[in-house]
């Protein structure tokens, strides 16, 4: 076989495929314009042409509701654009209220405290926030105390000062943790020097050897007391004697003159 009828087989199977092909999509694809049940032709089925138009009602009123809310949407917006400006300048007086507790007065300018400067916030009926008073409202409150909240810069203040106590604590917790550690090492012994328990313990030893030797030599003191009075009573005696002789002696010298 030549070339030219190879090529010729190939073309002829090419198109008997697409053609194939073709047929089967518009078998498939068919669009029916009446039901296949052959009813009166005053009920005609809805075919594909009916069910697209019903698809284009049906869209058509998605759209029309569509553009109901998006016309109320944005009245809604315009509304809320022209408020922004006024709720902007509420929320930072609100904020700064929250932090610093003063709101400024509205004749000199100048800010001022608020008793309770944490309140709630009020909602209009739509769900937005009212802005028509930046006091007034009720506080909101500690729980379980009831007790109304503070501003931010208060509560630092208390914290501060708390933090300033409880560092006095630990400088003095310190002192006292370095006074009893000298106390420490003065009852104990350490390399350089004996404890007071230590020397306290020397001293009691030292003492009931005081009292041991004193009871050793009582009996001994005893006896060399008895002696020392008799010798000092016979020195005494002797003393007397002498200066009576003396003045005998006198008395004689002058009867013999």
């Amino acid at each position: 076989m030549t070339f030219f009828g190879r090529f010729l087989i190939c073309v002829i199977f090419a198109s008997s495929m697409l053609m194939l092909t073709w047929a089967i999509s518009v078998r498939t694809q068919q669009v029916p314009l009446k039901d296949a049940s052959g009813a009166s032709r005053a009920e005609e089925a809805k075919g594909r042409l009916t069910k697209l138009e019903n698809t284009i009602k049906t869209l058509n009123r998605a759209g029309y509701r569509a553009n109901v809310a998006w016309n109320d949407a944005k009245t809604q917006l315009v509304a809320l654009e022209t408020e922004r400006p006024l709720r902007q300048a509420f929320y930072a007086r609100q904020l700064d209220l929250v932090q610093t507790g003063m709101l400024p007065d509205p004749k000199t300018g100048q800010k001022k405290p608020i008793a309770e400067p944490v309140q709630e916030l009020q909602f209009t009926p739509k769900g937005t926030i009212l802005v028509d008073s930046d006091q007034g409202r009720p506080a909101l409150k500690e729980s379980p105390t009831g007790v109304p909240l503070v501003a931010i810069d208060t509560y630092r203040a208390q914290l501060d000062r708390i933090a300033g106590e409880f560092k006095d604590a630990q400088v003095k917790e310190q002192m006292a943790i370095t006074k009893h550690q000298e106390s420490t090492d003065q009852l104990i012994d350490i390399a350089e020097k004996k404890g007071l328990r230590t020397l306290l313990r020397e001293q009691q030893d030292l003492l009931v050897r005081i009292i041991d030797e004193i009871a050793y030599l009582q009996p001994s003191l005893t006896n060399g007391f008895a002696e020392s009075q008799l010798l000092l009573k016979r020195k005494n005696s002797l003393t007397n004697r002498l200066n009576e002789l003396k003045d005998y002696r006198g008395e004689v010298r002058a009867a013999g003159q």
